[in-house]
């Protein structure tokens, strides 16, 4: 064998069989890829379940949690729909990332333990709904508009950490 074939099977051990030493390269670039595109599919499989779980841990399957699967969304995309939290008259929502997936069940949770702390999360769907629309904020850096903003008290002071007070003009 050559140095190079010594070299890159050094580099990927778990290949356990005898490659002939000009095609070894290529074989090694090949599984490469294979496992790159194997662990992409794992991400995008463990993404939507844990979408999937956050639903079901609170009964809700559905609003306000939406996706698609076409075009530039492949395989599949998620978003939070926040339509009139921020603004009047705006179809809005914030695309949910894997890496998102903790602090918007962090959000519910937050919410969840202001309002009902005694309850199973099965039967919280308003706390649900408010802890996405808190994500929303969260992930934003911004206050809802003065209209959106809950009514319960207790709730307040967590929206109002999410950003700076915004003026009547920035509001729709």
């Amino acid at each position: 064998m050559s140095e190079n074939t010594q070299e890159d099977e050094e580099d990927f051990p778990e290949l356990d069989f005898h490659i002939p030493p000009k095609s070894s390269r290529a074989v090694i670039i090949r599984y490469k890829e294979q496992d790159e595109k194997r662990e992409e599919a794992l991400q995008h499989y463990h993404f939507i379940l844990e979408i999937l779980r956050l639903q079901s841990d609170y009964s809700v399957y559905g609003e306000p949690i939406y996706w698609r699967t076409d075009g530039e969304h492949v395989p599949v995309t998620f978003w939070v729909l926040c339509n009139d939290v921020f603004w009047w008259a705006a179809a809005d929502a914030e695309q949910v990332t894997l890496e998102d997936v903790p602090e918007l069940r962090q959000a519910i949770e937050d919410v969840r333990t202001l309002l009902e702390p005694e309850k199973s999360p099965h039967y919280c769907i308003e706390s649900y709904e408010t802890g996405c629309e808190l994500w929303c904020a969260r992930k934003r850096k911004m206050r809802p508009q003065q209209p959106a903003y809950p009514k319960d008290d207790r709730l307040r002071a967590l929206f109002d950490a999410c950003g700076p007070v915004r003026k009547p003009e920035e509001e729709g």
